[in-house]
């Protein structure tokens, strides 16, 4: 017993003069840093007098154009991180358009950071791209050179706050809380909200969103109704070497001037023909109904449809060459051509993208 005590007495001995235990110095932070180039020609057969193609992110007809040149870093710490990406070019110009004064946005592509809390939540806030829609700005992303219809109708980046959480079984919950669509400086006194949540599996993922606020300006002479969105996709692999996506949305939107439904939508195929070459076929639309002498509210114009073939050539593992051809079709005049506007165009692309 005694020789026990002097080994318990000598133990508490050593810890004492040992002092605390040191902590662990904090991980630095990992930053990466990246980048993107993207440059193009098109040629319109409808051959427009004023060189630009209706309805298309990628406006230019007949000259080379340089879309995008982006520069990117994110910095991931212990339970923090951030994230901005600074883009020039005719794509970054065109998604600020809308924008009161574009010239003072258009140069950020994103700008966030956050941090993981408890319970698995993640909360972060700045400028985003949208989730809405499975469609990106980085054309590398995206299995077609251009962008569908829907894309265009739908909003490409918010302002705000968001938090997401993992609830197991490959779903992930997400709540958003924005300016609006497209509002780097909000308009009105509301705000926009989104909810939904995301599924990944195995050779399949889906996305289902709701998207609801007032999109008016303050003082408009339509009011200030809110705008409903349902928006939901999803990506099948049918084979070792083929891919499905299918994208569905509809919007609600009821003011002083009558009221605007919408539905719109897109199918894609993807087929791999071998390491380096794939080939990528889309149907797209949107379709909007508004009382009779009421301008449409997404794309202004009642219906637009277009199908669009691209072949994609891998020519170094980060160097992207695209072909691709693309009719679209309005039901009223509103593509520009040689004699003034019409119906229809018909464009071929040949593109570049690389990154790093």
């Amino acid at each position: 017993m005694r020789r026990m005590s002097r080994i318990a007495v000598a133990s508490v001995a050593s810890l004492l003069a040992s002092g605390p235990v040191a902590a662990e110095p904090p991980a630095a932070p990992t930053v990466t840093v990246g980048g993107s180039l993207e440059t193009y020609y098109q040629y319109s057969l409808a051959r427009p007098r004023a060189g630009l193609v209706g309805l298309r992110l990628e406006p230019t007809h007949g000259a080379f154009t340089l879309a995008s040149a982006t520069v990117d870093a994110t910095v991931t710490a212990d339970r923090a991180h951030a994230r901005v990406a600074l883009a020039a070019g005719a794509t970054p110009a065109a998604i600020y358009a809308a924008e009161a004064d574009p010239g003072a946005w258009q140069v950020v592509r994103e700008a966030n950071a956050g941090a993981a809390l408890g319970a698995e939540v993640t909360v972060d806030a700045g400028l985003f791209l949208s989730p809405i829609g499975p469609e990106s700005v980085a054309s590398k992303d995206d299995w077609n050179w251009s962008r569908s219809t829907p894309f265009l109708a739908l909003p490409a980046y918010h302002v705000g706050v968001r938090a997401t959480r993992p609830l197991g079984h490959g779903v992930t919950a997400q709540a958003w809380l924005v300016n609006g669509w497209n509002a780097a400086v909000d308009t009105n006194r509301g705000k926009t909200v989104l909810v939904g949540g995301a599924w990944a599996g195995d050779g399949a993922s889906a996305q289902v969103l709701y998207a609801g606020g007032v999109e008016r300006p303050t003082g408009a002479a339509e009011g200030a109704p809110w705008r409903h969105l349902v928006d939901a996709y999803a990506i099948v692999a049918v084979a070792d070497a083929a891919d499905v996506m299918v994208h569905v949305d509809g919007g609600v939107e009821d003011g002083r001037d009558g009221g605007h439904q919408w539905l719109a939508g897109a199918v894609y195929g993807r087929w791999r023909l071998g390491p380096q070459v794939e080939l990528a076929a889309r149907i797209d639309g949107v379709h909007e109904w508004t009382d009779a002498g009421v301008t449409p509210l997404v794309l202004g114009v009642e219906q637009v449809v277009a199908g669009t073939l691209t072949a994609s050539w891998r020519a170094a593992p980060q160097l992207l060459v695209r072909g691709e051809l693309r009719h679209d079709r309005a039901s009223a005049d509103v593509l520009p051509g040689r004699d003034g506007a019409r119906g229809d165009q018909t464009t071929a692309t040949a593109a570049m993208t690389a990154w790093f």
